[in-house]
């Protein structure tokens, strides 16, 4: 299931002071993660109940200035309590400035307190607060972490311990002098880093070896929309990588727990992407228990990507009426079938990649219909073979039935929420199992089919309650978009790889368009 908490309180087992979070992403440019047991907060966006949120704050420690950050923090500037704000001790007069703006007499209830990075360090409670930059030429952004010194009796008295009768142990314990004292790393909060930088360089050991990392995730954004502008990067094209919260950091991290921020809206479970399900296949398998997604501060009843059924008799497709139509879906056997070009009289004249939609695909057949008047067909190369379509629909398959085996949490996500799956439009259900299946006047679709019947091989059941869309990135189930999800015979896919901006190389998508060959067959007399 998706490791979220709608209610914005999540638990970190383990780790008594973090048995109780509240935490939320404001947008992709502010958070707020608070610390109920230290009376601590990290950066401060705009509160949901700012009675239950607001009652433990005694501490707000602001990464930098963005207004999505501090927006909550005018909230506070009333005489109601004492309250401690820490902040890069160069934007420590600006900070001042947009309090007085607020409130003149703040200063009187607030202390702003102005810090240097690695070199001052603030004890709280029983533990230790000290900050690093982030970015190597702007000292206008730090990061936190939390550490707890820890006394660890040296090894040879160790041994000597297991001599000693207990009533003398607890008088040999008492010597300073007989530990080694360590600094372990119990919570760190960044906002973004680059792992090229000297900046991570220097808190590298803050970052892999926090027991908590909260960090954030502004570029995911752009990533996921594929921007045309943005040229796509052999990294991105081999790794499926992500710009901030890089491979590195996400298949590295040696503490318990990953939590993400600073989501926008749109990549959080109640907006549109799930982004939880896009990040799995990128973690490698023993990390994937740590990840933790931190929700937006809004939540949405109904998204357009998503339509949870009830038993209501006048919707078109009630949970009932879905239930109906999947009881009735026949199974459609497709299998390998390779042409015999010479037997068939076909001659394969040219790759003809992705036709598009609407006037731009009317225009790319119309324009190879005046090149092949005499008509051409479509197949698909496969290791140096030929097949019809059909028979490469089973290949496109048999990609998303690999992907659903090696990711069973997507697997499990999508048996246990979705009801069943649309690509362009809810009507898509009808296709059942059908490829071929398909409304002349309506966009082709074969992703929602192909999850369909690759659940089906899985033995897996739809369990939920939704139809959730399989679509572009502002769909719920966009890592199961055949432009992300990776082809499972990889060398098999021609070169150079036919695709667009929103394709990856190496993925179902690429395999579709790059091996989509044009042929023809040679006229019959009659045809003549």
């Amino acid at each position: 299931m998706y490791p979220i908490h709608k209610g914005r309180d999540f638990t970190i087992p383990n780790i008594p002071i973090f048995n109780s979070l509240v935490g939320y992403s404001v947008n992709n440019q502010g958070t707020f993660i608070n610390v109920p047991k230290l009376n601590i907060s990290f950066n401060f966006g705009i509160p949901i109940n700012p009675e239950k949120e607001l009652k433990t704050v005694e501490i707000i420690c602001f990464t930098d200035l963005s207004f999505e950050n501090i927006q909550g923090l005018f909230s506070l500037l009333q005489p109601k309590r004492k309250l401690k704000i820490i902040i890069l001790k160069s934007l420590q007069n600006r900070l001042i400035e947009i309090c007085k703006s607020y409130n003149e007499k703040f200063n009187e209830f607030i202390e702003i307190i102005g810090i240097e990075p690695n070199i001052d360090i603030i004890p709280i409670q029983n533990y230790f607060l000290n900050s690093f930059f982030t970015k190597d030429n702007e000292n206008n952004s730090i990061g936190y972490f939390l550490f707890e010194k820890k006394r660890v009796l040296k090894p040879e008295f160790q041994e000597q311990l297991k001599l000693i009768e207990n009533k003398e142990k607890k008088n040999f314990l008492k010597d300073d002098k007989k530990y080694n004292f360590i600094e372990e790393t119990i919570f760190t909060f960044v906002k973004d880093i680059d792992i090229n930088s000297n900046a991570f360089q220097n808190c590298k050991n803050y970052l892999l070896k926090s027991e908590i990392l909260c960090i954030g995730c502004n570029d995911f954004q752009n990533e996921l929309e594929f921007e045309q502008q943005n040229e796509i990067t052999d990294t991105l094209e081999n790794t499926m990588n992500l710009k901030v919260l890089n491979n590195y950091i996400l298949n590295h991290y040696e503490g318990k727990k990953i939590i993400i921020t600073y989501l926008p809206y749109s990549l959080t479970q109640d907006g549109n992407c799930n982004i939880y399900c896009f990040l799995i296949p990128r973690i490698l398998q023993d990390q994937r228990s740590k990840l933790t997604i931190t929700p937006h501060r809004y939540n949405s009843e109904n998204s357009f990507a998503t339509v949870e059924l009830k038993k209501e008799e006048e919707m078109k497709y009630s949970l009932e009426k879905v239930k109906s139509i999947q009881n009735e879906r026949e199974w459609k056997e497709y299998k390998i079938e390779y042409l015999d070009l010479e037997k068939e009289g076909m001659t394969v004249h040219e790759r003809v990649g992705y036709f598009g939609g609407g006037e731009q695909k009317r225009k790319k057949i119309e324009k190879l219909m005046q090149k092949y008047p005499n008509g051409y067909e479509i197949i698909y190369e496969f290791k140096g073979k030929y097949m019809t379509r059909k028979s490469a629909l089973l290949l496109y398959e048999d990609a998303y039935v690999e992907f659903l085996k090696n990711n069973v949490e997507i697997a499990n996500y999508v048996s246990e929420n979705c009801c069943d799956v649309f690509d362009t439009e809810i009507e898509n259900i009808e296709s059942g199992f059908d490829y071929e299946f398909q409304i002349k006047s309506k966009a082709t679709h074969l992703q929602d089919v192909a999850i369909r019947r690759a659940m089906k091989r899985l033995g897996l059941e739809f369990k939920g309650k939704k139809i959730m869309q399989v679509r572009g990135y502002q769909s719920p189930l966009f890592c199961l978009n055949p432009a992300y999800v990776p082809f499972h015979v990889k060398d098999a896919i021609q070169k150079p790889e036919i695709i667009e901006a929103f394709m990856l190389k190496g993925s179902v998508e690429s395999f579709w368009q790059s091996n989509k060959t044009l042929a023809t067959r040679k006229l019959t007399v009659d045809q003549k």
